[in-house]
This record gives structure tokens, C-alpha cells and sequence, in this order.
């Protein structure tokens, strides 16, 4: 007798991940490049390459990445250790190198709140999340070597 499989509601997970990738990367990547890039870093512990998109907001001195829902997340504690970390953000086609790292509130209030108001002054509606707790989001700030 053949047994019924339901259908999965939510389909795999990274497969969002995977097809935004993909349109970054293709001939159609000006849908999302003006607000959307690609982060490429290493892994500290295994030496793996990962790469994720993420939504920025570019300054005068780099790049400001939201790291919503942190707890949901993994990818974005590689760069929590307050350590620069090696970076390549591939931003409308073009490849950036630098390091990033998430910025502490409580050791660099001033910085934090810097780039706090740029990001909300290009995506106002991130104040949904950055009128949360500092706990439940990061600011990670990428910067040219």
C-alpha cells in the first residue's frame, strides 16, 4: 500500500536565500542590487566560505548591514568576537573587500547611534526592528581595509 505524503508549507531551508543569490548574480540583479548584496566571509572555526544577502545601506565610510531576528541566525556571530573580520561584498556586480564587524552599543554608543539613524534614514521602516531591543538585531559595519 502506498502512504500519502503531505506536501511541505515552507520549502527548504536557504532555498530563499539560494534564488536571491542567483538574481544577484544574473543578468537581472538590478531588481534587488540597489538595497540587496551578497556577504561573502570565512567561518573561524570551519574554514568554509559562506555567503548570504543582505540588505545595506551604503556611507560615506561602508557599508551598515541589519541583522534582524540575530537569534534566528547564526552566519552574522562570526563577526561578533570584536575582531574586523575579512569581507567581500558583491554590491551591483562589483566585488568589495574589507573587513566588517558587528558594533557593540555599550562599547561605541556614539558609532552605534551613527549608524543606526543612516539606516533608518534609507529604510524607515526598519524602525519595526530597531525600536526592539538592541538584543534582538545587530548592526554589523563594514569598512575598507
Amino acid at each position: 500500500m502506498l502512504s500519502h505524503v503531505q506536501p511541505t508549507s515552507t520549502p527548504p531551508k536557504g532555498f530563499g536565500n539560494r534564488i536571491v543569490a542567483g538574481l544577484l548574480r544574473s543578468r537581472f540583479h538590478a531588481l534587488l542590487s540597489p538595497t540587496v548584496a551578497l556577504i561573502s566571509f570565512t567561518g573561524p572555526v570551519s574554514g568554509k566560505q559562506h555567503t548570504t544577502p543582505v540588505q545595506y545601506v551604503h556611507t560615506e565610510t561602508g557599508w551598515v548591514i541589519l541583522v534582524a531576528d540575530c537569534h534566528e541566525k547564526v552566519w552574522w556571530k562570526t563577526f561578533e568576537s570584536g575582531v574586523n573580520v575579512g569581507v567581500e561584498l558583491f554590491v551591483r556586480r562589483q566585488a568589495w573587500v574589507g573587513t566588517g564587524r558587528v558594533v557593540d552599543p555599550a562599547r561605541e554608543p556614539e558609532l552605534f547611534r551613527q549608524l543606526r539613524a543612516l539606516y533608518l534614514a534609507r529604510f524607515p521602516r526598519a524602525n519595526l526592528v530597531l525600536d526592539q531591543p538592541v538584543g534582538t538585531y545587530r548592526l554589523l559595519y563594514c569598512t575598507g581595509r
